[in-house]
């Protein structure tokens, strides 16, 4: 073996060895980027489901049967509430309950809606009313029953 095929072999070695730490490197940067993603997907789902869990002990301003208040109420419990690294929180309070908005960095935004009625902060106040007695015909026809 002369001299030129020693350094040729040698070329090849020393070409496919860095393209194969390369490919590694970049398999293992993307693995690491998925476990990131994952775990800020575990901490966004993390905080909605703490915040919810907060929201079924009472709140610490009783609104009593108003709503409005109530949402008011929770929007302030949740604020207080600390966040994982990472996510960022946004409050909407409209009537009747309080829009909790999670987002992370590159991460598809989370929300869910805190009712406060289904939350059993307040009474909803348009809530069907029952239909009153049901009045017999005047002209004496019989009511059919009801199935």
């Amino acid at each position: 073996m002369n001299l030129a095929e020693v350094m040729a072999g040698a070329l090849v070695l020393a070409t496919a060895s860095s393209s194969s730490l390369q490919i590694w490197a970049g398999s293992v940067r993307a693995h690491l980027t998925l476990e990131q993603r994952q775990q800020l997907l575990l901490n966004l789902d993390g905080a909605l489901l703490a915040a919810q869990a907060r929201l079924h002990q009472p709140l610490a301003a009783n609104p009593g049967r108003d709503c409005a208040a109530a949402a008011t109420a929770i929007a302030s419990t949740l604020a207080e509430a600390s966040l994982p690294a990472g996510v960022q929180r946004q409050l909407e309070v409209q009537s009747g309950g309080v829009w909790l908005r999670l987002q992370a960095e590159s991460l598809p935004l989370r929300q869910r809606w805190l009712d406060a009625a289904a939350l059993g902060h307040c009474a909803a106040l348009d809530a069907p009313t029952p239909p009153g007695p049901v009045e017999p015909p005047s002209d004496g026809e019989s009511i059919p029953p009801a199935l």
